[in-house]
């Protein structure tokens, strides 16, 4: 768009118009406000109406009129005259508080004028507290019913008791002696080097068998030097084995006849199992 035709207003121009039609709406409310004001005439016309009012028993009409005068002219005796209209209605909390709002603005009332009005106050006090009902009294307490104690019980003392002999009690086992333990230990250990002796014949056996199907697998029987070592290392395992085995075969019978022999190794298990019964 041009700016053809327009004036840029400054700022200052600006505050000057709205100054303008800031007064001329300002006197417009003054006028309006003139219009609208009472003139002393109405304001004694429209005291008499609410004193009317008052006298005839129409005292929420009363209380409308005063109300109205008091927004316009702010004088205190109104909100004496509004808070005795709420008194006579017996809307205690309105009076009170038209009463003390009016003790508030009334700063040139008399002592004797502002006693008055606290005897008002007083009186719609009482009004509120005889206008609120006394909580019931509480339910009557039952007295609970206290039972007789039961008799107490005759007590016959028992008769103490006699005691008995244990019959159940077996009498402790031997200790066993030094040369018993060194006896089970040279049994037990004989059977364990047995059974590792065991152990290595069955080794070297499964060795020599597995150089035994070696040597089937490269043709052996043939005259070479493999066949010949294959053929000797299965006859060296074989040997080995069988003297482990017998090896083994001999300290597992030493071992096991010492075990056997030596007392202290077979009573131990049964003393404890006896003295467990009952």
């Amino acid at each position: 768009m041009s700016g053809a035709g327009l004036t840029p207003v400054s700022p200052a121009g600006y505050l000057r118009a709205m100054g303008r039609l800031g007064g001329i709406l300002l006197s417009l409310t003054f006028f309006v406000s003139l219009a609208w004001a009472r003139t002393p005439a109405q304001k004694r016309d429209d005291e008499k109406k609410s004193q009317t009012s008052f006298i005839a028993g129409r005292y929420e009409e009363s209380v409308d009129i005063l109300a109205s005068l008091y927004a316009e002219f702010k004088e205190p005796v109104y909100l004496r005259n509004i808070g005795r209209c709420y008194q006579r209605m017996k809307q205690a909390d309105r009076a009170i508080a038209s009463f003390e709002e009016y003790l508030l603005k009334a700063k040139d009332a008399s002592t004797a004028e502002r006693e008055e009005v606290r005897g008002f106050i007083r009186d719609m006090e009482a009004l509120k507290r005889s206008q609120t009902p006394a909580p019931p009294p509480p339910p009557p307490r039952a007295e609970p019913v206290v039972a007789p104690p039961p008799p107490a019980p005759l007590v016959v003392p028992a008769p103490a008791p006699v005691p008995r002999p244990d019959l159940t009690a077996a009498p402790p086992p031997p200790a066993p002696s030094s040369s018993s333990n060194t006896m089970r230990l040279i049994g037990w250990s004989g059977v364990a080097a047995g059974g590792l002796m065991a152990v290595g014949g069955g080794l070297l056996l499964a060795d020599a068998w597995a150089q035994y199907n070696k040597r089937k697998d490269k043709g052996c029987p043939s005259p070479t030097s493999v066949c010949e070592n294959l053929a000797d290392t299965v006859k060296s395992r074989n040997l080995w084995s069988k003297v482990l085995f017998a090896g083994a075969a001999v300290f597992v019978i030493g071992g096991g006849t010492l075990l056997y022999l030596n007392p202290a190794a077979t009573e131990g298990g049964g003393t404890m199992a006896v003295a467990g019964t009952f």
